[in-house]
């Protein structure tokens, strides 16, 4: 199966055929040699790509669409929508991009402490601008803007803990 896949700005054809083991997989048509391993519920994956090891969790954050996600490599975030190829055909024939760059709230992907308040109320943000730093299991998160907007509200202050979805940051 074919899905196309936006990680920040750059987008990709994906297939997968899981019919052979371990799965074939191409990006761009490029066969990719993978092998990877699943811990707890899922959402983190050991991934071993072209002979480079990476350690990901994936986190799927409330008020975002489905397909979108979040995606922690050695805890840098990078925004990640995926669909399958017949949801792709949809939007085409709608005239709609990829992904949906309309969110309006920004949610803790994991439980941590904020350790910094980057921006302010009414400040201009864009798409990748970091916002707030969380730490969680000893490391530091940058969350970033999912979009180009002004921010309207931020609902946590330095040093407070916050649990997995707790609503950190309204736009405009």
């Amino acid at each position: 199966m074919d899905y196309q896949v936006k990680i920040e700005d750059r987008e990709y054809i994906v297939t997968i055929d899981p019919s052979t083991h371990p799965p074939q997989i191409k990006v761009d048509g490029v066969p990719v040699e993978t092998k990877f391993s699943t811990r707890s519920d899922n959402s983190e994956i050991q991934l071993l790509m072209d002979n480079r090891s990476y350690d990901i969790e994936v986190v799927k954050q409330k008020g975002r669409q489905n397909g979108d996600f979040s995606v922690f490599i050695y805890g840098r975030e990078f925004s990640l929508y995926a669909e399958d190829e017949r949801l792709a055909k949809i939007r085409e024939v709608a005239g709609l991009g990829l992904g949906g760059d309309t969110r309006k709230e920004l949610h803790a992907p994991m439980p941590g402490l904020v350790t910094k308040v980057l921006k302010s109320p009414g400040d201009q943000v864009s798409r990748g601008e970091s916002l707030i730093i969380v730490e969680a299991m000893k490391m530091e998160n940058e969350l970033k803007s999912l979009i180009d907007g002004t921010i309207k509200e931020i609902k946590v202050k330095e040093g407070q803990s916050v649990d997995k979805n707790a609503l950190m940051v309204l736009f405009e």
